[in-house]
């Protein structure tokens, strides 16, 4: 494997999140003020990395430590790189619905919870998980069962423990990311 396993499918992942923001921001932001957003651009492409890095590691763990494999980093890294493919279809369709509705539209069981359960954390975990999400998980899961050598059932634990912790960590920062914004 060579780091192009890696780099090439987080690339493309990258184009399609760029060209979802631009089709969402610019349209909203005069001409004259577009040299200043470069900087927002900029921390917004770096985010795939570092999500790619960390579930790398964190996989890496799941493969070698607890289902007892021999992969490499670079390996994990190439898994997570192609399941966040993934995220580049998410990206695509929710583009086209929201350029087709002017809104967001959740495809997952969001819509179909009660009111008040929105308000508890079970709730927003819910509201947060589409089809996507489980496209991901499963393929996060076979690729870590291949690489650490056992069948996907086994994986699939422990993917989903860590994906759950690793949704429960970015929830709690986008949440307190709300709160010290302020009204």
């Amino acid at each position: 494997m060579t780091w192009q396993d890696w780099f090439t499918p987080t690339l493309i992942v990258l184009a399609a999140e760029g060209a979802h923001l631009a089709a969402r921001v610019l349209p909203t932001v005069p001409m004259d003020e577009w040299s200043g957003l470069a900087g927002s651009f900029l921390i917004a492409a770096s985010t795939p990395f570092l999500r790619l890095f960390i579930a790398g590691a964190g996989l890496l763990l799941v493969a070698n430590f607890i289902l007892g494999g021999r992969a490499t980093y670079g390996r994990m890294l190439a898994v997570t790189a192609y399941a966040y493919l993934v995220d580049g279809a998410d990206l695509v369709v929710t583009g086209l619905l929201f350029l087709l509705t002017g809104n967001r539209v959740d495809i997952g069981p969001g819509p179909l919870l009660p009111d008040g359960m929105l308000d508890t954390f079970a709730g927003l975990l819910l509201a947060g998980v589409d089809v996507f999400d489980i496209w991901q998980l499963l393929l996060t899961a076979i690729g870590t069962g291949v690489m650490a050598g056992c069948s996907t059932r086994r994986a699939l634990v422990p993917v989903l423990i860590l994906w759950a912790v690793w949704s429960i960590l970015l929830l709690a920062a986008l949440s307190a990311g709300k709160m010290s914004m302020g009204p």
